[in-house]
């Protein structure tokens, strides 16, 4: 799972936990438009494409304390 942040045009942000074929998919619906059903580790998100302005993934390395844990 990677910690990945979705921001939007209204200066929104949403942070999701995807794993490695949800974020690709996601890579992939940007180039097009409408909607797109993004499999979070909480659930379902549905996302109007063309209000995403970024997509940021949060480093993979160590940290300390239980948000560590995988």
């Amino acid at each position: 799972m990677q910690r990945v942040n979705i921001g939007f045009e209204s200066g929104a942000a949403l942070a999701v936990r995807l794993d490695d074929d949800a974020l690709q998919s996601l890579r992939s619906a940007l180039q097009g438009n409408g909607w797109h059903e993004l499999q979070t580790a909480d659930g379902r998100v549905d996302l109007k494409l063309d209000e995403v302005v970024y997509v940021s993934e949060a480093s993979s390395g160590p940290s300390i304390g239980f948000s560590g844990s995988k």
